[in-house]
């Protein structure tokens, strides 16, 4: 199975890292590979990615693992698709 990984290092607070993780609404705006996001964040809370490379195609996911100050960690069809948008801080 073919899979991609990106990674990005940032200077920001907690703070700022939460806001830009919760805010789904934004995500297509940080990320071209994001056509949008039904649902919200919470741990247990599964959320629709929609594809934006591939318009029509869908990715639902479940959010596993979440402090909204350190890290978002989705489980699903779309983990690859997610990582830029979701993520885990150090």
């Amino acid at each position: 199975m073919r899979y991609y990984e990106a990674t990005t290092s940032l200077e920001a607070g907690p703070e700022d890292v939460r806001r830009v993780l919760v805010d789904v609404a934004g995500w297509p705006a940080r990320d071209s590979g994001v056509g949008g996001v039904d649902g919200g964040i919470a741990e247990g809370q599964r959320i629709t990615m929609r594809s934006g490379a591939a318009p029509g195609r869908a990715f639902p996911v479940t959010v596993t693992d979440l402090d909204p100050a350190r890290r978002l960690v989705p489980a699903g069809a779309c983990r690859s698709v997610c990582s830029a948008a979701c993520g885990r801080m150090r």
